[in-house]
């Protein structure tokens, strides 16, 4: 469709972003959008995309009031936790201009805004029966507003319709339709992503051999000397070309800045692989002290906003023997690992900050499977033979 009015950027700001319409919130109960309409029917909601599979089901009133001069038959539709997410309207295609008026008072200017006939191949519109055909070479106008939180949308007529239609709907009633995108897009340009690194100068002289007296490594019959073990679940890892083992994963207390917070430790072929602990976010200004005077400022600090969710954070310090890792997520549940495969994650930074690649070759036994049940494989390239990673360089 050509575009009659060229499109007006979508800024940063939408000072105009509406948090509902009619006088009735976005979020509202069925209870509290009564006190400005009246619904003549209320029940579940025939429109069942993306929302399907969810109890209760998302529900919907119908009602009728005046917008702009003109009557307006709406659509209120209520998620099942969230409340009240989406208008949906419909009106005469006569009474568009009233209504545009209307919304260009609310919402200032379209972010997008088109004007023209739709285009259709040649094989469709030979196949259109004549008295049909108007529907095909009728003029469509539509305006668009978005933020990462808000899509408003109006047209004079869908496509094959004598109504005008309007929309305005929150994320939550948007997800998995077409116009998502543009609102995920905003969001990312909104949320905090910053990555800080550090080398410390004269290397990592805080980088330990043990956390809670426990080496990585180590047998579990001398593990256990140190910690106490409780519950343990086993687990086995297909991997192709890999022998099937068993991986042991036993809960037990760490002692982190004085305080006792559960863990766990994972065992493969008798040996720990790694060993970490969850804490509540109310104890992470705690932990993070007591990690940072133990092994010095952090060599990665990355922040990372999660739409919708709040702002996760990861610390981590990278050394020759260990991998220590600090994450806080935004669901209340932190963790703290403790990790071995700090040789190679020490030659992947040094040798990629230099502008090179690493190629891991000939890795076998525990050291492959290592990498394989860690997921650390993710980021190294591991070969089979040097031939296959000489090749690989290009």
């Amino acid at each position: 469709m050509d575009s009659g009015v060229p499109p007006v950027a979508a800024g940063d700001e939408w000072p105009q972003e509406p948090d509902g319409f009619y006088n009735i919130k976005f979020g509202s109960t069925k209870e509290e959008a009564e006190k400005f309409v009246t619904f003549e029917q209320y029940g579940i909601s025939g429109d069942w995309w993306g929302l399907s599979d969810e109890l209760p089901y998302p529900t919907q009133g119908v009602t009728h009031f005046k917008f702009g001069g003109t009557e307006v038959t709406a659509s209120l539709i209520c998620h099942p936790t969230k409340g009240l997410h989406c208008f949906k309207g419909v009106f005469p295609t006569d009474q568009f201009e009233g209504i545009k008026s209307a919304f260009l008072n609310l919402y200032g200017e379209p972010h997008e805004a088109t004007s023209g006939i739709p285009e259709f191949p040649e094989d469709v519109l030979k196949h259109v029966p004549p008295e049909h055909l108007h529907h095909y070479q009728t003029k469509i106008e539509s305006l668009l507003w978005y933020s990462a939180s808000v899509y408003v949308y109006l047209t004079d007529r869908d496509f094959a319709q004598t109504n005008g239609q309007l929309l305005v709907a929150t994320y939550s009633y948007m997800g998995g339709r077409g116009g998502v995108q543009k609102m995920v897009e905003k969001a990312k340009k909104k949320l905090t992503c910053t990555r800080d690194e550090y080398t410390p100068p004269n290397g990592w002289t805080q980088e330990p051999d043990a956390f809670n007296g426990l080496k990585l490594d180590m047998p579990k019959a001398e593990a256990e000397k140190r910690v106490s073990f409780g519950n343990c679940t086993v687990t086995t890892t297909e991997i192709p070309d890999f022998p099937t083992r068993e991986n042991f994963l036993y809960e037990t207390t760490l002692n982190v800045g004085g305080l006792a917070i559960p863990g766990e430790v994972l065992f493969i072929e008798n040996r720990l692989i790694n060993l970490g602990g969850k804490f509540d976010r109310s104890l992470w200004d705690v932990i993070k002290t007591a990690f940072i005077d133990l092994y010095g400022r952090p060599h990665v600090d990355e922040r990372n906003e999660i739409f919708e969710q709040g702002l996760s954070r990861r610390l981590e310090w990278q050394g020759d023997r260990v991998r220590i890792g600090l994450l806080d997520f935004p669901d209340g549940t932190d963790l703290a690992r403790f990790s071995g495969i700090g040789e190679l994650v020490s030659a992947f930074k040094e040798v990629t900050q230099g502008g090179g690649q690493l190629k891991v070759m000939g890795l076998g036994g525990q050291g492959a499977y290592q990498l394989l049940v860690t997921k650390s494989c993710t980021f190294f390239k591991v070969y089979v033979d040097e031939a296959t990673a000489i090749r690989s360089f290009g």
